[in-house]
This record gives C-alpha cells, structure tokens and sequence, in this order.
C-alpha cells in the first residue's frame, strides 16, 4: 500500500484504485499502466520527486508527455 493510499485512508477520503499485474522486466511504469489498464494516455499521470539542496521538487507529467522523453 503506498503513502497516498494510507492517507487517503486515513482522511476517510473516497477514491477509486486500479490494479494490475506488474511486471518487474519493464522499462516504462507509465507505459505498462497505460497498456494494461486501457486507458487514454493522458489519463495516467507521471509523478518525479527530488530533493534539491534539502529542499523537494515535484514534477506531475501526463503519460502522453512523458512517453515523447522516452
């Protein structure tokens, strides 16, 4: 269960979780969602995280951008 999960859970916030089978030989987590799920690309959200001199940056691409960087 990831982080955002537990919160949400927590918070008693309403959300829907779509699950599928991972597999671990793959080369793009989006690709692979977007594939199996059968979703519009730009449905499916790629979300980075870095931490930049202590502080944290976070940068939310659609699948559809982040495809065109692969």
């Amino acid at each position: 269960m990831t982080p955002c999960i537990k919160l949400l859970k927590k918070r008693k916030i309403e959300y829907t979780l779509h699950e599928y089978s991972h597999d671990k030989t793959t080369l793009s987590y989006g690709k692979e969602a977007i594939d199996k799920l059968g979703v519009d690309v730009d449905r499916v959200f790629k979300t980075l995280v870095v931490s930049a001199d202590g502080v944290l940056v976070v940068a939310v691409l659609t699948g559809g951008f982040f495809e065109k960087l692969c």
